[in-house]
């Protein structure tokens, strides 16, 4: 799971689309870099609406940046079953929202499935292009922080796409601190690309040991 935000990038006419996918829009216009303050809290149980927005900022992060490694669009069908997949395991999908526009969701979930890894989480977050730089990707991750020490978990992984400037200074502003990075371990739109690891060590809050 990639994280943003990433710097824009438009797909190739190459790009393949997913039956029911949507998300792609022409851009006219730069993000507004402007800081504004955005709510932070858990995905409504009746997310129906929501979880088209949530669909239109993934989809874009596929089609116009190396934030998720795949051309393919996801359709409103596989996100409910995500989403189903999260509660069901009882892992936490976050969306900020300024006014009554959602601009940026979040979650995390195991870093691998065995049970040595069960303290250890890694999260992604995905803000909409005109709120990327203003505050709301850093908000998310702040709160899927105090999300995972709440559950008792112990360290937090983020793997960023090296091209992802914005989003690797969020995260070590944030201390996240490297953890290394896999060179050309994916490729899109025609180019390798590096995977870089973040991680930080959040243990958990006194209530959660």
């Amino acid at each position: 799971m990639r994280h943003a935000p990433c710097a824009m990038r438009h797909a190739p006419c190459a790009m393949r689309h997913a039956p029911g996918a949507c998300g792609l829009r022409l851009r006219l216009n730069a993000p507004d870099s402007r800081p504004r303050s955005v709510a932070v809290g858990l995905l409504s149980p009746q997310p129906s609406r929501h979880l088209e927005d949530v669909l239109a900022i993934y989809n874009d992060a596929i089609a116009n940046t190396n934030a998720v490694y795949t051309e393919t669009l996801t359709t409103l069908e596989e996100r409910k079953a995500w989403l189903q997949a999260r509660r069901d395991s009882d892992l936490p999908v976050l969306v900020a929202k300024y006014g009554e526009e959602l601009v940026g969701f979040g979650s995390f979930g195991p870093f691998r499935p065995w049970p040595g890894y069960a303290r250890t989480v890694e999260h992604s977050v995905y803000v909409r292009h005109s709120d990327r730089r203003r505050g709301t990707g850093s908000a998310l991750v702040i709160r899927l922080i105090e999300e995972a020490r709440r559950r008792g978990m112990r360290v937090m992984i983020g793997g960023i796409d090296g091209s992802n400037a914005a989003s690797l200074a969020l995260h070590r502003k944030l201390g996240f601190e490297d953890a290394g990075c896999l060179k050309e371990v994916a490729y899109k739109f025609g180019k390798p690309l590096d995977l870089i690891l973040l991680h930080k060590r959040i243990f958990p809050s006194p209530a959660a040991r």
